[in-house]
């Protein structure tokens, strides 16, 4: 072993300033790499939670025209379809709700994608 680190040591002894910009360089890549690393797992992280706060809201809204909206506009004599704009007078279902909301956020030019899973 000590055949491998003589040469090296010998290396470092006669030229120090190469030796520290050396170690300096392999420091800063090290450095370089956690700092990209920590940021790259901050921004899956932030992303993470931002879908699932959406996801939230969206599941909220539709819990919501589905326990109130549609009862109340089923009880006035109120359509309520997939096709709703073909039929005058008439309200989606909350499906339909749901996909076309996606379909308007999707249009508005925000990155990111909806989908309707049952």
């Amino acid at each position: 072993m000590s055949r491998l680190w003589n040469p090296v040591l010998a290396t470092a002894t006669r030229r120090p300033v190469l030796t520290v910009t050396a170690l300096g360089l392999v420091t800063a890549a090290i450095v370089a790499f956690q700092i990209v690393s920590i940021i790259d797992g901050t921004r899956r992280a932030t992303a993470l939670e931002a879908a699932q706060s959406y996801s939230r809201a969206i599941s909220a809204i539709r819990a919501y025209y589905s326990s109130v909206v549609v009862p109340r506009a089923r009880d006035a004599g109120v359509s309520i379809t997939h096709d709703y704009h073909e039929t005058a007078g008439a309200i989606p279902l909350p499906a339909t709700l749901t996909i076309e909301l996606g379909e308007q956020v999707a249009l508005s030019g925000q990155d990111g994608d909806f989908r309707l899973l049952s």
